[in-house]
């Protein structure tokens, strides 16, 4: 019995595989999810920018709209 567990292509080896496995996953999605965390804060900060923008041009298309009707 203690062969099956404790030998080179046992249980415990099959476990240990599979641990191993299992942190190094572990690691990739932490990577990944910190790549998402910073994506996201681009975008938000391109979000920032982009309703600024909008509103500026908001604002030009008022003051050509005003100007025309005055003409």
């Amino acid at each position: 019995m203690s062969e099956k567990i404790t030998a080179p292509d046992g249980e415990l080896q099959t476990h240990r595989l599979a641990v191993n496995q299992l942190a190094s996953q572990a690691l990739e999605n932490q990577a990944t999810i910190e790549t998402l965390r910073t994506e996201c804060a681009w975008f938000e900060e391109l979000r920032g920018q982009l309703k600024v923008s909008t509103a500026e041009v908001a604002r030009s298309v008022d003051v050509v709209r005003s100007r025309n009707c005055r003409n």
